[in-house]
């Protein structure tokens, strides 16, 4: 057997999505990974990782998804099957108990939250026929741009934005930049 070794300055542990409605039992997602998460020992698992990461001084990492808000699909014409279904679930959703960082998984003091990750964000989604053009707006508010701080408080850092516009994020044609002071 192989043993690798991994500088604990160069390595995190990557939390995805630890929300109550996925880790609660009971809750909304919950049931949809139940068979594997007890097939594998998921959460004994966690429960012993995730204190010996942070005993070890290693870096975690919480990774959240897009949490849902009441409108996030509203005049979108051309869903896709997993859209359908995260609407009319509303998993995670924001203000909820569910949409709530788990207790024991979630963010401690000294973690690192990054953003929510949704790729439509800030716009509702555009139907286009080939050839043509439509011009579309969006505003960019503070929450858009906050994350966690180490005390785990939303807070909007002063620096530069870079804000990209493409047909997909492989073809960004515009970019731009602005200072929040």
């Amino acid at each position: 057997m192989t043993t690798t070794t991994y500088a604990a300055d160069r390595t995190a542990l990557l939390i995805v999505d630890p929300y109550n409605d996925f880790m609660s039992e009971g809750d909304k997602l919950y049931e949809a990974t139940k068979e594997t998460a007890e097939a594998v020992g998921f959460y004994g698992n966690m429960h012993k990782l995730i204190p010996a990461i942070r005993a070890a001084r290693i870096q975690v990492v919480i990774v959240p998804h897009h949490r849902w808000r009441e409108g996030d699909y509203k005049g979108w014409k051309h869903m896709n099957p997993s859209q359908v279904r995260a609407n009319q679930a509303q998993g995670f959703a924001a203000g909820s108990w569910g949409g709530e960082f788990h207790p024991e998984f979630g963010p401690h003091h000294g973690d690192v939250v990054v953003l929510e990750d949704w790729a439509q964000s800030g716009f509702a989604k555009l139907a286009i026929d080939p050839g043509e053009t439509k011009t579309c707006m969006f505003r960019l508010t503070a929450d858009d741009l906050a994350l966690y701080d180490k005390d785990l408080r939303r807070v909007v850092e002063p620096g530069q934005f870079r804000v990209m516009v493409g047909s997909s994020s492989e073809d960004i044609r515009l970019t731009d930049r602005f200072e929040v002071k």
